[in-house]
């Protein structure tokens, strides 16, 4: 590296659902980072959705590290509680560094250090510190619809349902024994 900053100056990450570009333009002797967000794919418009000012104290960790990365947001864009997340990694001291994950408030301005680690260790084999966080959505779907599930989508299925919600419960409870899709039901 020719410079103090390790990080490169421009990444593509994927946020809300749209392609953007984030150029880090500390290099270029601004205290900013800048959010692109790709409009439309076929003509390559782009629009800065986010101007992040790294002038302030609380903006010192960021704008003394190495790496710096946003690795993704989280919150609705219409809502008031959307924040970015920006993760920062540097050298310490000898064999020790120090990672942080950071938030980022588009309408208040507002940083906040929300994870710190200092890692060691013991061979100079690693090299530029990583970032090594990253931002991952779990989702509850199935896998696939069960053998039940596509018997009890019918129509005759959910009109025995709604007849079997009607009844009186000793005689719903009764009603199991008719057949197996209606013990399913019930």
């Amino acid at each position: 590296p020719t410079s103090r900053n390790w990080s490169s100056g421009e990444q593509l990450l994927e946020m809300d659902g749209q392609l953007c570009l984030v150029r880090n333009r500390m290099p270029h002797g601004s205290n900013t980072l800048e959010i692109w967000k790709l409009l439309d794919y076929s003509s390559g418009d782009w629009l800065l959705n986010h101007r992040i000012s790294l002038s302030g104290r609380l903006a010192r960790d960021l704008r003394q590290s190495q790496i710096l990365r946003v690795i993704g947001s989280f919150g609705s864009y219409r809502s008031s509680r959307k924040k970015i997340i920006i993760t920062t990694s540097m050298h310490k001291i000898f064999n020790k560094y120090q990672k942080m994950v950071h938030t980022y408030d588009p309408r208040s301005e507002a940083l906040e250090t929300i994870l710190s680690i200092t890692e060691t260790h013991s061979t100079q084999q690693y090299g530029c510190p990583s970032s090594r966080f990253s931002f991952i959505q779990e989702t509850l779907a199935p896998v696939h619809t069960t053998d039940e599930e596509i018997a009890l989508s019918s129509d005759l299925a959910k009109a025995t349902r709604e007849i079997l919600l009607r009844l009186p419960a000793k005689s719903a409870i009764r009603s199991k024994f008719v057949c197996k899709q209606w013990f399913r039901l019930v």
